[in-house]
């Protein structure tokens, strides 16, 4: 879903907004919660790409890179991919263990780690406004594993986000723009329209604070 493909549904799910439909809010809005997003959300999160050359382009959405995984080292058991997912979806998406699962956590991610070994050495190179770079050193094979931070840039009207982070921005900015429809019916009485302002600031700004906690609490890993 790109900006302007979420402004269309936020405008299809509350039209009319009587009050901004004829102005840039809902755009201004959009991008605001971008900006929350980026900086909020600090998960790491884990992506397979291709090696077409040295350095590396690597997707706009890579904020930081933290780790450099051989994606391709040979293993008997599960695909290489498989396995990461397997190993991230099992455990990293608990907020507790058991005595039990600490154990199995400990030997799986040691054979786990034996697999994925950085034995590659790489270099990232952040950019101003253009994809970041990332440099391997004598690395021969098509694919890598990047483990990275997210970031978004809240002017890029072509990126098309999905899973989580399209989900998250979609909510969060509706429930912006409802509260500041709210914001101007309250303050302006002498808007002749049906709605309750207080009523929709309201519900806007306890939707906004359990998605923010949603946002601060997220514990999983996401594999893409």
């Amino acid at each position: 879903m790109t900006k302007a493909q979420m402004e269309a549904a936020i405008r299809d799910r509350f039209e009319p907004i009587p009050v901004i439909s004829g102005s840039p809010k809902v755009q201004q809005l959009i991008r605001q919660a971008i900006m929350y997003f980026t900086k909020n959300y600090s998960k790491l999160l884990m992506r397979t790409v291709a090696v077409s050359d040295n350095p590396i382009t690597l997707p706009a959405d890579v904020g930081t890179v933290t780790s450099v995984y051989d994606v391709e080292r040979p293993n008997v058991d599960l695909e290489n991919r498989d396995i990461i997912n397997y190993f991230f979806r099992t455990y990293y998406s608990r907020l507790s263990y058991s005595f039990e699962e600490m154990l199995a956590l400990r030997t799986f991610y040691a054979n786990t780690k034996d697999i994925f070994q950085e034995q590659m050495n790489w270099k990232f190179i952040r950019q101003i406004k253009a994809p970041h770079l990332l440099f391997l050193d004598n690395y021969r094979r098509d694919y890598v594993t990047i483990e990275f931070k997210v970031e978004f840039d809240p002017d890029d009207d072509t990126y098309d986000y999905t899973g989580f982070s399209e989900e998250w921005l979609y909510k969060y900015a509706l429930v912006l723009v409802k509260e500041a429809e709210g914001e101007i019916i309250r303050k302006s009485e002498s808007i002749d329209i049906p709605s309750d302002g207080q009523t929709l600031t309201d519900e806007a700004r306890a939707d906004k604070e359990r998605y923010e906690e949603e946002l601060r609490g997220k514990s999983r890993l996401f594999v893409v």
